[in-house]
């Protein structure tokens, strides 16, 4: 025992003399690193408040023949990676890249697509979408979500963010695993869309209730490596997913050119490699999904909620991954009453604000999110043909021969 002491007071003598040696370096690189986070934060800030918006809203004909490889093609558009790629743009001018909203509302049982975008990326967008979906019309319209405010004496609020149960290296169940790219020219009752319990769920609200999902996306460029102290150190979303693909598998030489031939080791194995590397060869986004539900309180329906939960499963696969409500307006601590009620009034407040601003990955709304390609997103965002049917579902009566004539190119 008294060993035992005296090694204790060994440690602390020597942490003693360590601490009395560095202090007068290590207090002022503390709160130089302070400092500069706070910099950091201020000019990022700046940058975004002055940056001009745009929302656009997307009105599908009724005879649209798309599937959602458009939409993909689409998507792979708003891989924008500029805007901070030198030391001083970013950290000096607190420029950040570009972030984009896709977004489906219901409002009042009327069913929308939108896209929010920086301005300079309007033109882009349009010319894009006309591409892509002859026969569509492409307006700019108000923003929606800053038409409601947040007063819990007329309205109820509950809202959640969407995350992966798997590293996002392993895919959602996307558009290919349901054959939607091979169903131009099939007949209405035999083509699948995932989107579908989704959107006919969206159409059956009341007049005084809105079903808002967002899902907020930007060029993925890499992430802090797992267990680092430092954000340096970095690593891309495709480097895990090729690391799981070494592990899954046994290396043999393939030759004198020094190449080498990955074997799978079992058949489960090697489906989730065929998934795992279709899925890292698109283009990657950093993905934030959102999604609010409220209503006025005579309207307001907590049986929606599982209702809607539970039609994101359409997009899960069992052996791959799927996704699970996150940061849910709703907690079951032992506190009073009191207290219960205004954290939560928080949590919604915040959760709607974060919506308006189409915040995951700045302050102060900085969310979890995933990386998911541009098949996944297509999966999840697109515009149905013919097969969705809902009553309030909006569609433009007759289709377009052409884009207007003044689209900018």
């Amino acid at each position: 025992m008294e060993q035992i002491t005296q090694s204790f007071t060994s440690v602390f003598e020597a942490m003693s003399v360590f601490l009395l040696f560095s202090y007068p370096i290590l207090v002022p690189l503390f709160l130089l690193y302070g400092f500069w986070k706070l910099w950091v934060g201020q000019v990022r800030a700046a940058f975004i408040a002055k940056t001009e918006t745009k929302l656009l809203e997307i009105r599908i004909p009724k005879d649209i023949k798309r599937t959602p490889l458009a939409m993909e093609i689409v998507t792979n558009a708003l891989y924008q990676t500029g805007g901070e790629s030198t030391w001083y743009d970013k950290y000096i001018l607190g420029k950040v890249r570009s972030w984009f909203s896709l977004e489906i509302a219901s409002i009042g049982g009327h069913t929308h697509f939108f896209i929010w975008t920086h301005a300079k990326w309007k033109n882009l967008i349009e010319s894009q979408l006309y591409a892509e979906y002859p026969g569509i019309e492409v307006i700019e319209v108000a923003d929606y979500a800053k038409l409601v405010p947040f007063d819990e004496s007329k309205m109820t609020y509950w809202g959640c963010e969407f995350v992966m149960t798997q590293p996002d290296y392993l895919p959602l169940k996307t558009y290919i695993d349901y054959g939607m790219d091979k169903q131009v020219g099939m007949k209405e009752e035999d083509k699948l869309d995932p989107l579908l319990s989704t959107l006919e769920f969206m159409s059956t609200l009341s007049p005084k209730e809105q079903f808002w999902i967002q899902i907020v996306v930007r060029a993925h460029k890499g992430r802090r490596m797992p267990g680092s102290f430092f954000p340096w150190q970095t690593e891309k979303w495709q480097d895990a997913g090729k690391a799981f693909i070494k592990e899954k598998t046994a290396t043999s030489s393939a030759g004198a050119d020094g190449n080498f031939q990955f074997t799978p080791t079992n058949k489960s194995d090697a489906n989730k490699i065929e998934a795992v590397d279709r899925n890292i060869s698109k283009y990657g986004f950093d993905t934030g999904i959102r999604a609010i539900y409220m209503g006025e309180n005579d309207a307001f329906n907590g049986a929606n909620i599982p209702g809607f939960v539970g039609s994101f499963r359409q997009f899960g696969a069992n052996n791959l991954n799927s996704l699970r409500p996150n940061n849910v307006t709703d907690f079951d601590f032992p506190w009073t009453k009191v207290l219960k009620k205004k954290k939560l009034s928080k949590m919604k407040q915040d959760m709607l604000e974060a919506y308006k601003r189409r915040m995951f990955y700045h302050a102060p709304y900085i969310r979890k999110h995933q990386v998911l390609n541009s098949e996944q997103l297509a999966t999840l965002y697109h515009f149905p043909s013919g097969i969705v049917e809902t009553p309030a579902f909006e569609r433009i009566s007759s289709r377009k021969a052409e884009p207007p004539v003044n689209l900018p190119t």
